[in-house]
């Protein structure tokens, strides 16, 4: 991986460890306290903690990944602006 500071880092099997290695090893804990929050926030009519905005942004670094990986090529994200490009 190249960081905008320069630096490289390599990632894989080497040095594959905990969820990255494994998905199944991460927990669901972080999972359900959203979806309780969302609940919550539901039936005392008040906003979720974790935003639809929020949503996207994490989806937004996703798509970019998957497109970075599939064209090996960097994708500069903006929180701002939706990624124009479909990942495959």
């Amino acid at each position: 991986m190249s960081w905008r500071d320069g630096c490289e880092q390599i990632i894989g099997a080497e040095t594959a460890s905990g969820g990255g290695a494994d998905p199944m090893a991460f927990s669901h804990e972080g999972h359900q306290a959203v979806i309780e929050d969302f609940a919550d926030a539901l039936s005392r009519r008040r906003l979720p903690l974790a935003s639809g905005r929020d949503a996207l942004s994490a989806h937004a670094l996703i798509d970019a990944i998957v497109i970075s990986s599939r064209d090996g090529r960097r994708i500069d994200i903006d929180p701002d602006q939706p990624i124009t490009e479909a990942p495959a």
